[in-house]
C-alpha cells in the first residue's frame, strides 16, 4: 500500500529591524521544522512600530511601496528572490492592496534548514530603525 502524504498549512514569520540610514541592511532568519515544507508564498509589511517615522506627508498604505528591498535565501547562499518592492509586486503581490500572489514555482525544503532574509533601507536617513515583518507561507508534511 502506498504511503499517504498529508500536508497542513504552516507559516514562518520573522521580524527584521532595518537600520535608519539609507542603504543599510537588517537581517533575520528562521529555522524550518524537522519536516519537509513547501513554500508557496511570501508576504511582507512594515510593522506598526515603524509607522511614526513615515507619517509625514504620505498615507499609511502607499507609504510602504518602495521603502525597502528584500533578499531571501536558504542559508544565505541559495537565492530565491532579490529586488525592489515594486519588482516584488509582480512576484509576490502589492502590499498596497493586500493581494499576494503565490510564487511562480513553489520552493521545496527538506526539514532542519534555515530561511534567511535581508531587508535594505531605501528611504534615506530616518530618526530611528523600522521593522519589516516577513512571513513565508506553505505546507508542512506530517505523519
Amino acid at each position: 500500500m502506498a504511503e499517504e502524504m498529508k500536508f497542513r498549512p504552516i507559516s514562518f514569520p520573522v521580524d527584521v529591524e532595518v537600520p535608519a540610514a539609507y542603504g543599510l541592511i537588517g537581517k533575520g532568519q528562521i529555522a524550518v521544522n524537522d519536516r519537509p515544507v513547501i513554500i508557496r508564498s511570501l508576504t511582507h509589511q512594515i510593522a506598526a512600530n515603524g509607522w511614526p517615522y513615515f507619517l509625514h506627508a504620505i498615507s499609511l498604505f502607499n507609504a510602504q511601496d518602495g521603502l525597502y528591498r528584500i533578499d531571501w535565501s536558504l542559508y544565505e547562499t541559495q537565492k530565491f528572490f532579490k529586488g525592489n518592492i515594486p519588482m516584488a509586486d509582480a512576484a509576490h503581490g502589492s502590499i498596497r492592496h493586500g493581494v499576494f500572489k503565490p510564487l511562480e514555482a513553489p520552493v521545496f525544503l527538506a526539514g532542519n534548514q534555515t530561511l534567511h532574509v535581508a531587508v535594505q533601507n531605501m528611504t534615506g536617513p530616518r530618526a530611528a530603525p523600522f521593522t519589516v515583518q516577513i512571513i513565508w507561507h506553505g505546507l508542512e508534511r506530517y505523519a
